[in-house]
Formats: structure tokens, sequence, C-alpha cells
């Protein structure tokens, strides 16, 4: 695989211990469309690129779409990055939809842009409920989504909510770490 330049910036969500585990959990083929929901410095984008597919992300934070169009560039990949709050500027349907969500519990205080990166919101789930609600327009019928979720943030309820929606669910990643555990479910539609 090709290697990957990523430089992280003030501002943006650095490569992380669950950047990682999402990057290595996916399962994507050559030719395959894939949008990343949430694609900070474009790492899991660029990870998918050199694996063949075709990736577009999609991030809220403009720092985050500038610094992931420089770090395609100087890895040499072919991704395309837009400024969207999760589907708004999106169209169509992917074989693969990618999803880090902001998932650490928060309190109502005032926050920075940046934040907006880890803000899952008073109960860690609020972006995530959204996404699952959202996803099913976007992800073609033999599709698969990738949803990253935190011991945090009540994992089993985002589970139910893609059973509820019509999809089988598996772990296809986790990885413990000192405060939590983080959880890769892939979801495909049932039948």
């Amino acid at each position: 695989m090709q290697d990957i330049t990523v430089r992280d910036r003030e501002g943006v969500y650095p490569v992380s211990e669950d950047t990682h585990l999402l990057a290595e959990s996916v399962e994507v083929h050559p030719g395959e469309t894939v949008l990343e929901i949430g694609c900070g410095t474009g790492y899991v984008s660029l990870f998918l690129a050199a694996r063949g597919a075709v990736v577009t992300g999609v991030d809220i934070n403009p720092l985050a779409v500038a610094l992931a169009r420089e770090n395609a560039r100087e890895s040499g990949l072919e991704a395309t990055f837009i400024e969207s709050d999760l589907f708004a500027g999106v169209d169509g349907t992917y074989d693969v939809i990618v999803c880090n969500p902001p998932y650490l519990p928060s309190e109502d205080i005032e926050k920075t842009p940046y934040d907006a990166c880890w803000d899952g919101g008073p109960t860690g789930r609020e972006f995530s409920a959204r996404f699952i609600a959202a996803m099913p327009s976007y992800l073609s019928p033999r599709g698969r989504a990738y949803l990253l979720q935190s011991s945090l943030c009540s994992p089993d309820a985002s589970v139910g909510e893609l059973v509820a929606a019509g999809f089988s669910v598996t772990v296809a990643g986790t990885r413990a770490l000192f405060f939590e555990r983080l959880f890769v479910f892939c979801a495909r539609r049932s039948g």
C-alpha cells in the first residue's frame, strides 16, 4: 500500500487511536465508492483511497477540509473533500459510508468550533443518532456503513437504532483504551 503523509494542524482533530482503528476495520475493494463523514485530517479517506477506493470526505470544519486536501496532495492520492454538515452537501449513494462521530458526552458550556470534532452532546449520542437517521438514504442497496462508537456513549443504543432501521450489525473492530472501549460497527441492510 502507498505511504500516506498526513499532517495535523491546530483546530483539526488529530490522527488518534480511534482514527487508526476505523481505517483498519473498513473492508473496501478497488473501485468502490466511499463517503467519509467527519474526515478531519483525511487520514481514513486517504487510507481507503490508497486501497483503490473512490473516496469523498466531508467535514463541517473548513480547516479540516483544507488540511485533508493538502494531505491528499502531499500523499499523491486522489480524494474529494468538501465542507458539509453530515450529508447536507452530499449527492448520490455510496458503496461504503464511514463515520468517526463526535462521541464524548459534554456539559452544556460555551464551545469553540474545534469542539465539534469531539463534542457528542449531553449523552455523547446526538451526532451518531443524526448519522444513523440519514445514512440509509445515501447507502447503495448492497452497501455497508462503518460507525465508530465508544463505551462512553451507549453503543448498544446505536446498534438498536441501526437494527430498527433495517440493518444487521457486526463488530468489525474493537480496541480497549485506558478509559474506554472503542467499537467499529459494520451495518448492512437486512434481507
